[in-house]
């Protein structure tokens, strides 16, 4: 979930998609991502993932096509923070955030005598440029994010895909034990382009060895615990 404005229905789409999901295939996971942002002070306040989420907040209820009122969380597993570093730094403070929104989720569900868990759903820190092209090559996205000049506190500020790759791996090997610290946490690597990045073109990568770390660092998987879960119709 990101910022929206007033006549956006966007809370009302997420849950009746997280609806529709659960309909054809309980046993499926159903995730809500919502975006960091800073939202420290004037009016992007408002915009901090945990007053999105806040119990008068009104984002977390929706009314359906019939006129019945539901709870978006009803037919949510896991909360996922969509979290990009080279926009809105987390530094020290993941632990923090990560148990903030642990505590948030955790007042809410308990209301609807369920569990859900919290997680990272995205790890962003810039582009590096594409190395199966050649150097010459005008790569807009790699410019773009060399152009913006983004400073990470904690590691390097070179732009190098060498150095962006060992500071990604930094990133996830820092932020997933934060999110797997918290009481209900699974730790994170759930986001759109982790195939790509951890596996580009069937080969292996530091990012995806150091979430493999992580993983082997927790323990074995409990063998009450599918790998995944199977729609009840195909997509």
């Amino acid at each position: 979930m990101a910022p929206w404005g007033p006549r956006d229905r966007i809370h009302i789409k997420a849950g009746a998609a997280a609806r529709a999901v659960k309909q054809d295939s309980p046993t499926t996971p159903v995730a809500l991502t919502l975006f960091w942002e800073f939202g420290a002070r004037g009016p992007s306040t408002a915009n901090s993932p945990f007053n999105r989420i806040g119990p008068d907040s009104g984002n977390l209820q929706w009314t359906d096509g019939d006129g019945v009122k539901h709870d978006l969380l009803a037919n949510v597993d896991v909360v996922l923070l969509s979290i990009f570093t080279d926009n809105a730094p987390l530094s020290i403070s993941i632990d923090r955030v990560m148990s903030t929104l642990d505590k948030r989720v955790s007042e809410l569900s308990k209301k609807l005598k369920k569990l859900v868990k919290v997680g990272i759903g995205e790890l962003g820190y810039w582009c590096g440029h594409d190395p199966h092209q050649p150097p010459s090559v005008d790569d807009l996205v790699h410019k773009w994010c060399k152009d913006m000049n983004r400073v990470w506190p904690l590691g390097s500020t070179r732009t190098d895909n060498a150095s962006i790759d060992a500071t990604r791996a930094y990133l996830v090997d820092q932020y997933t034990h934060a999110a797997l610290a918290t009481d209900h946490g699974l730790g994170g690597g759930f986001y759109w382009y982790a195939l790509q990045e951890m596996f580009p073109h069937n080969t292996t990568t530091s990012l995806r060895a150091a979430l493999k770390n992580v993983a082997d660092a927790v323990g074995p998987r409990p063998a009450s615990q599918s790998d995944t879960a199977v729609p009840g119709k195909p997509c």
